[in-house]
């Protein structure tokens, strides 16, 4: 259950094994985020790297005339992905949420989805991002980020670093200046020092890895979502237009980094005699794409919840590239 990258691997090691594989995945693509923007392979070690991970990556490299490559464009993953579950023999369905599970006790018997189909199987899988699966077989689980003093570990729960801070003081007022006036979309007025290392039910925000390009050819202009409201981007702006000076001024424990916009664009191959042209674009800085906070209902939410947080983020993302380009 679940088309994410290791729901794809999990199959097709099953399938090669001569035994009868089904993955069922909610929605309608294959490779989860490596497919789906994510192009900018997260590795520390490459020679660590084997299996069927490593064969995707020369799968990639040939789809580019290459041994292997760990950067690619979207739809060149989700063919590779397709490509291995097709000479596999796996059963695939698109468009399977769960609905409903058959227990034996604590044995789980069969999977129903939403549109009606049942899947009884002898093992199941979850290879969803939620645990959706797991959490209807009665698996425990916790919602959150746990506290250092949990595990007797040091860097978990609440952290003021480094990171994706404020590299200078931004007005955090709807009117600048004036407390009254309240305070801008996005803030809560925490004191986080105190509660440094403390868990709570805070999720890591979330927000869509776009493929954007310089080439005119492609290129597909920003327009602002129907609900486009610029306070929701005052704080970019503020950041953005800041004193360039106070910027080397640091506040304590924030980077010194270049004064640019505030997100990462890591380049694609794309062949073409230009050169690359596509990028991984993914949240960084202060204010970017994660749409911070804006989240915290998805993991037990119901699918019209977890839709209506889906098109939330749609426009939050939107309007914030159309916003940072106008």
């Amino acid at each position: 259950y679940g088309g994410t990258a290791a729901g794809v691997l999990a199959a097709v090691r099953v399938a090669r094994l001569g035994r009868t594989a089904v993955l069922l995945q909610p929605g309608r693509h294959l490779g989860g985020m490596s497919s789906s923007g994510l192009g900018w392979t997260d590795f520390g070690l490459q020679p660590v790297v084997g299996g069927l991970a490593r064969q995707f990556y020369r799968e990639v490299g040939r789809a580019y005339g290459e041994p292997e490559e760990w950067r690619f464009e979207p739809h060149v993953a989700e063919q590779v992905f397709q490509h291995l579950v097709a000479s596999a023999g796996v059963e695939v369905h698109l468009c399977q949420y769960l609905d409903h599970l058959d227990m034996d006790g604590p044995t789980l018997v069969a999977a129903t989805m939403l549109g009606g189909l049942r899947i009884e199987a002898g093992m199941f899988i979850d290879a969803s991002y939620e645990g959706d699966l797991m959490a209807a077989a009665r698996v425990r689980y916790t919602v959150g980020r746990e506290g250092n003093a949990v595990y007797g570990e040091t860097l978990n729960g609440v952290q003021v670093r480094g990171e994706h801070q404020f590299s200078h003081p931004v007005d955090p007022y709807v009117v600048a200046g004036d407390p009254a006036s309240g305070l801008l979309p996005g803030i809560v007025p925490d004191d986080l020092s105190p509660r440094q290392g403390l868990g709570d039910r805070r999720i890591q925000a979330y927000c869509f890895r776009v493929c954007m390009t310089d080439d005119p050819a492609l290129r597909i202009a920003w327009t602002p979502p129907a609900g486009y409201d610029p306070r929701h981007y005052e704080l970019a702006t503020r950041w953005f237009n800041g004193d360039k000076d106070a910027a080397n001024d640091q506040l304590p424990g924030a980077p010194e980094e270049p004064f640019e916009v505030p997100a990462k664009f890591d380049i694609l191959p794309y062949p073409t005699p230009g050169g690359w042209h596509k990028t991984d674009t993914n949240n960084h800085g202060p204010v970017s794409s994660d749409f911070i906070g804006a989240n915290y209902g998805w993991p037990e939410g119901d699918y019209p919840t977890r839709e209506r947080l889906f098109q939330a983020h749609v426009e939050y993302q939107r309007g914030y590239y159309w916003h940072m380009a106008n």
